[in-house]
């Protein structure tokens, strides 16, 4: 009887902790964002050597972000950690690795540049060879 006394009150206790655990549980993606220190990550597509031709493919962390065109940005707010930004245009991937802390504003500049061999006889048959080139910035 004893035992059975002490276990419905320790079941109780964890009955109780566990409903206060998850009651204040917040994700801290959440806590940054309310103060307004969510990092966020921007792509932009505004260089002077971009061909401006073809779009780009936009992932973090493997969701699909944009379908970005020439000189325009996206930008989104990541959780605070190691993230992977992969980078597709129709012939080429990129991926790179980053760590976002809190407050953290990070900008990458995507450039489609032209290869050597588009830049004379591909350019008449209408073949555009272009070399994705991924750099952060900030």
């Amino acid at each position: 009887m004893r035992i059975a006394a002490q276990g419905a009150l320790v079941g109780g206790w964890l009955a109780v902790a566990r409903a206060v655990h998850s009651a204040c549980r917040v994700s801290v993606h959440t806590f940054y964002a309310q103060r307004g220190l969510a990092p966020s990550v921007t792509v932009v597509r505004n260089h002077a050597d971009d061909v401006w031709d073809c779009q780009m493919i936009v992932w973090i962390d493997g969701q699909l972000i944009a379908r970005l065109t020439a000189g325009f940005e996206v930008e989104r707010q990541v959780d605070v950690g190691p993230h992977r930004l992969r980078i597709r245009n129709t012939l080429f991937w990129k991926s790179v690795t980053f760590d976002a802390r809190p407050g953290d504003r990070i900008r990458f500049q995507a450039v489609n540049r032209s290869i050597w061999l588009s830049n004379g006889w591909l350019d008449i048959i209408g073949i555009s060879l272009v070399h994705l080139t991924v750099r952060r910035v900030a």
